[in-house]
């Protein structure tokens, strides 16, 4: 838990000297309650120790600007209005509300519905609440989740859903690290550094969705950070949390969940949840291992699609596989199961072994999973990745 500053006003100063950055925003929120409780007085000594440690800070600045404002008439309270009685900019006021609320609301017990399996290798995963300007670093405990840390963000200038290319939206969905840019690589704009996601993901593009460059990234060196809605699709963070995430990031393994609002649910419900579709992926194997290939093409949707083929061209060349394959047996390895925010979708990837009595093939696998209106999963994508 990031440092809580309170002490007696001619204490203040030492304790705040040794804040370190990373605890910035702790120390507003304490500022801000503060300010709500009307101790303007020690807000104010706690804000000018706090603009002496992060200079860059906007946020305080403005803050510290509407306090002196305000020191000599009546506050309403944070809930009230904001904060302040004399708040000017609104993507900071903005920015403000979603700090402020953040530390007021999450419950750390409850965790994402979207994680029901990591594989071993994915030793964490990012969650990003666009809605709220949050993003969570979950990691891997033995198949079970736990919170690492959480950090304000900024996301594309006209929201969350992106459609097409240069909307200026952030897409949601479930994507994957792809690579790293150093920052010596890049303008200054991208501040500390860069991680590209796969956006268009497989669904994207079944959906018919556009565009390309969608990146975790730093800030400019002229801020601390940016409002919530300010880039032009991508998840912006302060460059000292952007380094933080990046010792915990593998390239082509770290999933990025980006919701518009988190479903939140726990453990023990996420693992019936997880049981269910598992046994769901059990049987695609076993009907596939059957030789049964009516059985097994049951498991897929009319409107299924690989990158090629349609359901039609795609079963008629299973049914000359099946034909002449043999006994077949299906190994499935390195699983990793999420829902897809939003929709009745769940994403799942694994490493496949295919043996037959004529060949072994090695894949990795990607399938997209949907619920429909009788309650049955049936797959809509599947293909290499």
């Amino acid at each position: 838990m990031l440092l809580f500053i309170a002490s007696t006003a001619a204490g203040e100063s030492a304790e705040m000297n040794a804040l370190h950055s990373s605890q910035y925003e702790q120390a507003l929120v304490d500022i801000l309650d503060d300010i709500d409780a009307s101790k303007l007085d020690r807000a104010r000594v706690k804000l000018e120790v706090l603009l002496k440690e992060n200079p860059k800070f906007k946020l305080a600045q403005m803050v510290y600007g509407d306090l002196l404002m305000a020191i000599a008439m009546p506050l309403r309270s944070v809930a009230a209005y904001s904060g302040f009685s004399d708040l000017r900019k609104t993507a900071l006021k903005d920015e403000l509300l979603k700090r402020w609320r953040h530390f007021k609301r999450h419950d750390n017990d409850e965790i994402p519905d979207y994680l029901l399996e990591l594989a071993p290798q994915q030793s964490h995963v990012v969650v990003v609440d666009v809605g709220n300007s949050r993003l969570f670093l979950y990691e891997n405990k033995h198949g079970n989740v736990r919170l690492v840390d959480d950090y304000y963000v900024s996301i594309g200038l006209k929201g969350p859903r992106k459609n097409r290319r240069g909307d200026k939206r952030t897409p949601l969905g479930v994507y994957f690290v792809n690579k790293y840019i150093p920052s010596k690589e890049l303008p200054d704009l991208y501040g500390a550094g860069a991680f590209p996601i796969n956006y268009p993901n497989e669904w994207d593009l079944k959906q018919g969705k556009t565009g390309y460059g969608i990146w975790l990234h730093g800030t400019p060196s002229y801020t601390l950070s940016r409002p919530p809605w300010a880039s032009d699709g991508c998840i912006t963070l302060s460059n000292q949390n952007f380094i933080t995430l990046s010792s915990f990031i593998d390239v082509g393994q770290t999933p990025v969940i980006i919701a518009d609002g988190i479903h939140w649910t726990t453990q023990r419900d996420l693992a019936k949840r997880r049981k269910v579709f598992l046994e769901t992926l059990e049987r695609w194997k076993t009907d596939w291992e059957s030789r049964d290939i009516e059985k097994y093409l049951g498991n897929y949707a009319p409107e299924f699609k690989t990158r090629e083929r349609d359901f039609k061209a795609w079963a008629e060349n299973a049914r000359v596989a099946y034909s002449d394959a043999g006994q077949i047996k299906i190994s499935l390895s390195d699983l990793s199961v999420f829902s897809y925010p939003d929709e009745d979708l769940v994403v799942a990837t694994f490493e496949q072994e295919y043996q037959s009595d004529k060949t072994v093939l090695n894949t990795k696998k990607r399938q997209y999973w949907k619920q429909f209106s009788d309650g049955k999963w049936k797959i809509v994508y599947e293909g290499p990745v």
